[in-house]
């Protein structure tokens, strides 16, 4: 019996290939694009979570002007750094989603593939018991002749 064999099979391979280099890609992306949120978001907490304490100092005692200044100068600091951080934020944002999208087309490109494999398989299968089938009444033929 003859084995199968996807003609195709080399380009499934370089595609599942790509796929793989393009996810890593992606990831990387993503990664980069995370790390600048965390970046932003650690530095909103800080200063938020300064304020907290400020607030609720002022609750039980008296809260100097040199407190304030500082609160304020930190609002500041950190808005300035969500400003500058805002554009490449973006910037790696974008770059993330056009790596996805390559991605998934190269998913799509290589599931493609795998399902005209899988298709010429189940013909290959179809056509391997016709010719069993064909066998066993030419033996069957053959036997009842003698």
């Amino acid at each position: 019996m003859k084995k199968f064999n996807f003609k195709l099979q080399k380009i499934l391979d370089i595609r599942e290939k790509l796929e793989l280099e393009q996810k890593n890609i992606l990831s990387k992306a993503a990664s980069e694009y995370q790390q600048l949120v965390m970046k932003r978001d650690e530095n909103i907490a800080k200063v938020d979570l300064s304020r907290e304490v400020l607030y609720s100092q002022m609750k039980t005692q008296s809260v100097s002007i040199q407190q304030l200044q500082t609160i304020d100068f930190l609002q500041g600091q950190v808005n300035q750094l969500s400003r500058s951080l805002a554009i490449p934020i973006e910037e790696k944002r974008k770059k993330m989603e056009q790596e996805r999208v390559k991605y998934n087309k190269l998913v799509k490109d290589r599931k493609s593939m795998e399902l005209l494999k899988d298709q010429e398989l189940k013909k290959y299968k179809v056509a391997q018991q016709r010719s069993e089938v064909l066998e066993m009444d030419e033996i069957a033929k053959n036997f009842t002749k003698h």
